[in-house]
């Protein structure tokens, strides 16, 4: 296996670093039971369909992981449009376009087929 996509439900949206940790310690097992998985793709968590809550915390802490583990790569759900119970996705503006984007990732860093435009979300490294 050389990829995994992993896109996870906001249940711990209110506890960083429990998400951080558990989703760490399924990555290790992942690597070591499935060797060698060389890309890790995270799609970002929305914000909270039962809460409201904006889980910034969160998906900071999914954000950075691409910059602190090698084989990581981050995933932006942000310009998903939403489900009219604002908790999921729509298909064809929501699912259909994840499925989309997260295909032209593996593709290019799986597959190394050259792709026509942008298709990771920028990684900022600072802003003032």
């Amino acid at each position: 296996m050389r990829a995994s996509l992993w896109f996870q439900d906001e249940r711990d949206q209110t506890n960083a670093e429990l998400h951080e940790n558990g989703f760490l310690a399924l990555a290790e097992d992942w690597r070591r039971d499935l060797q060698p998985v060389s890309h890790i793709y995270v799609c970002q968590i929305k914000n909270a369909c039962s809460t409201g809550t904006v889980t910034i915390e969160v998906r900071e802490r999914q954000r950075r992981l691409a910059d602190q583990y090698p084989g990581f790569v981050v995933h932006s759900t942000s310009g998903l449009q939403s489900h009219s119970d604002n908790c999921h996705y729509g298909y064809e503006l929501g699912y259909r376009v994840l499925g989309e984007q997260l295909a032209r990732l593996v593709l290019r860093d799986v597959f190394g087929h050259a792709q026509p435009t942008q298709v990771a979300a920028p990684n900022l490294g600072s802003a003032w």
